[in-house]
C-alpha cells in the first residue's frame, strides 16, 4: 500500500511536471503566433500604405501630364492665331502690291 501510494505520488508529480512543461510550451507557441500575427498585420498595413502612395503618385503624374497637354494646346492655339494674323497681313500686302502693280502697268501702257 505504501508502495502504491509512493507510485501514485510519483506519477502525480510526473503528470504535474508534464502539465507544466506543456503549459510552458503552449504559452511560448501562443506568444510566437501572436508575434507573427502582429508582424503580418504590420506588413499588410505597410503594403496598403505603399499602394495608396503609388495611387497618389500616379494621380499626380496624370495631373501633371494633363497640365502639360493643356499648356501645349494653348501654345499651339496662340501660334496658330499668330500665323493667321501674319497670313492676313501678307494677303493685305499682296493686294496692295497687286493694286500698285496694276496701276503701274496701266500707266506704262498709257505712256507707250
Amino acid at each position: 500500500m505504501k508502495d502504491d501510494l509512493e507510485n501514485h505520488e510519483k506519477e502525480n508529480q510526473e503528470l504535474i511536471k508534464e502539465t507544466q512543461d506543456l503549459t510552458t510550451k503552449y504559452e511560448d507557441l501562443k506568444k510566437e503566433c501572436e508575434d507573427k500575427m502582429e508582424q503580418m498585420k504590420q506588413q499588410m498595413e505597410e503594403s496598403e500604405g505603399k499602394h495608396t502612395t503609388m495611387e497618389d503618385k500616379l494621380e499626380e503624374q496624370i495631373d501633371l501630364q494633363m497640365k502639360q497637354v493643356d499648356e501645349q494646346r494653348e501654345a499651339y492655339t496662340k501660334s496658330t492665331q499668330v500665323k493667321i494674323e501674319e497670313e492676313k497681313q501678307l494677303i493685305k500686302v499682296l493686294k496692295e502690291y497687286k493694286s500698285k502693280f496694276t496701276e503701274y502697268e496701266k500707266s506704262t501702257k498709257i505712256s507707250k
